[in-house]
């Protein structure tokens, strides 16, 4: 079965993550923490307490949400609070930067509604691929 298609699995606090946590800064309602991943992670669906951004520093993963979509290295990935996703990392271990954002970030405007929905946006200045890197 499919990880998206999976019984929802749970709810992670703020500043929790899947993967291996190897480092955490925490400010306030501020937590980025860099979580490293195993080749073929499959991470069961689930959501979030609070809204976050993952930044794909190493590896590839595939989102699965109302759409699915890939995120190759550079990928920023913004998901809302209480966002239901599964993720697949690729054959290749892959390193992501969360950046979850408390109430001091979200009642800003601009923020709340950049995080208003799951989306994908590239930091990269190519447009690198994960094509056949997840099976």
């Amino acid at each position: 079965m499919p990880p998206d298609a999976a019984p929802y699995d749970r709810r992670l606090e703020h500043g929790q993550n899947f993967g291996a946590i190897v480092n955490t800064v925490t400010s306030g309602d501020l937590c980025i923490n860099a979580a490293e991943h195993s080749p073929g992670m499959i991470v069961p669906r689930h959501d979030h307490a609070n809204a976050y951004v993952c930044i794909v520093m190493e590896g590839c993963l595939e989102v699965r949400a109302h759409e699915t979509f890939e995120c190759p290295v550079g990928s920023v990935i913004a998901y809302p609070g209480g966002h239901t996703h599964a993720n697949r990392f690729s054959n290749h271990p892959g390193r992501c930067i969360n950046v979850h954002f408390g109430s001091t970030w979200t009642d800003e405007r601009p923020m709340r509604e950049w995080l208003r929905a799951c989306r994908r946006v590239s930091a990269s200045r190519t447009r690198p691929r994960c094509a056949n890197h997840i099976r």
